[in-house]
């Protein structure tokens, strides 16, 4: 199966703590979807996807 643009899909999975392994600071992620402002990305390990069609 190909996805498509307008495939639609749903992911399960968990967010994941990223860092820099040496301490340099400014490289950080969160764990939750409703923080603001620098290291509000997430990092997202994908256990399964479903395509929607």
């Amino acid at each position: 199966m190909f996805l498509q643009d307008a495939n639609t899909l749903v992911e399960n999975g968990n967010f994941e703590k990223a860092g820099d392994v040496h301490g340099a600071e400014g490289v950080t992620s969160s764990l939750t979807r409703d923080d603001t402002g620098a290291g509000a990305c997430e990092v997202f390990y994908v256990t399964k996807v479903k395509v929607m069609l």
